[in-house]
């Protein structure tokens, strides 16, 4: 059999000594006991002590210029119903230089004054009574459902749930879906 590439016989003694930790440079440097007592155990001289595995050094990610001014980034998760994502994505291909976060922060900042009214309109035939704020909706068909996640600066996430607080929208995924709605099928 031919040796393995870049292996040559009689070349492994030119490889640089094994790095010894410090508990074995001093087990190496104390003389092996020759006989062992009853009470006490040896181990074999050339026995090498165990390691204790290192814990891993996790690394923090390092802080853009833009995540410092912005105080970073948030992720959230909306469920929006099949015919707005699918309105969305065109738009989107129809102007390839805006993403998709950017396009719903447009739409709620161009409808930021109508979004009470819109989710009122929203919520039209939401009944409740004096012990529960919702009993009973209006049967509609709900459709297919997607779940899109983005990133976005904190700071805009913040503006989203002050605006999800006074406009009355059950979640941050009513609060897109009305102002998509108005402004892609608008």
């Amino acid at each position: 059999m031919a040796p393995a590439l870049g292996l040559v016989k009689g070349r492994l003694d030119a490889l640089p000594p094994k790095r010894r930790s410090e508990p074995e440079k001093r087990a190496a440097s104390v003389e092996p006991m020759t006989r062992a007592t009853t009470s006490e155990q040896t181990t074999a001289p050339d026995a090498p002590t165990p390691r204790t595995p290192k814990e891993p050094r996790t690394k923090k990610p390092a802080r853009t210029k833009s995540q410092d001014a912005t105080g970073g980034m948030k992720r959230t998760t909306l469920s929006l119903p099949q015919d707005i994502v699918d309105l969305l994505t065109e738009r989107r291909k129809n102007t390839p230089k805006i993403s998709q976060v950017q396009l719903i922060l447009n739409s709620l900042a161009a409808t930021r004054h109508r979004l009470k009214d819109l989710v009122e309109a929203d919520n039209a035939g939401i009944e409740g009574n004096d012990l529960f704020p919702v009993t009973s909706a209006t049967r509609t068909v709900v459709g297919k459902r997607t779940t899109i996640s983005f990133d976005t600066a904190e700071a805009n996430m913040k503006i989203i749930d002050a605006l999800v607080e006074s406009s009355g929208a059950s979640s941050r995924s009513q609060l897109v879906r009305v102002a998509l709605r108005h402004c892609l099928a608008g």
